[in-house]
């Protein structure tokens, strides 16, 4: 009889652990609410050319590299339609039309050569795989890109952190990504807006 109890019990138990387990709540959302998101760490100055500086600004959403990664694992560009080897050091990009900064302004062939120069010039990070890169101008939508020493993928050196685009406003730097900032309190907090020019 005691076992008959027991096994009773023991059913009873799990039919209302499964029971309730099994059920799912469903919330409405009623209302606009920003996403709070803790991060160990929040970027400390905007400054896209100093250490691990663009990293973070990756990271928090405000710029892109030339180059990045999709969930397939292929490398793929906002900004690159084609890329084209000539000779052992030199590459042609094709830049695609209507790519833009946040502030409305289209990322062209100058804005590109002048980020990249900038960041091979200033972040001695960046001439890790090839050496000094050296981007020039062809056309509007075309730039030249000279490596100094021999790269088989220049889309996957255009993938690395240090090689972001972005711009001097008058009130700083501005970026690509899909994130402008609203406010930012240095290493402790960043209050971000979505950037209006950024597809999707």
């Amino acid at each position: 009889m005691k076992k008959i109890i027991r096994f009773l019990l023991c059913s009873l138990l799990l039919v209302v652990f499964f029971i309730a387990c099994g059920k799912k709540e469903e919330k409405v959302v009623t209302e606009d609410k920003p996403i709070v998101i803790g991060q160990t760490f929040v970027v400390g100055a905007i400054e896209p050319t100093v250490g691990g500086t663009p990293w973070s600004l990756t990271t928090h959403g405000l710029s892109e590299t030339v180059f990045t990664v999709d969930r397939n694992g292929n490398l793929v560009s906002r900004y690159v339609e084609e890329v084209e080897r000539t000779d052992k050091l030199n590459w042609v990009l094709k830049l695609k039309k209507g790519v833009k900064f946040s502030d409305g302004t289209e990322v062209n062939a100058d804005t590109l050569a002048w980020a990249m120069n900038t960041v091979m010039e200033e972040n001695p990070l960046s001439n890790a795989t090839a050496g000094k890169v050296k981007f020039e101008k062809v056309d509007d939508y075309t730039v030249n890109v000279t490596v100094e020493r021999e790269t088989q993928n220049l889309k996957s050196l255009l993938a690395e952190w240090t090689n972001i685009i972005f711009k001097k406003g008058d009130n700083g730097y501005i970026f690509t990504g899909p994130y402008v900032i609203k406010n930012l309190e240095p290493e402790v907090s960043l209050t971000l807006e979505p950037n209006q020019y950024y597809e999707n």
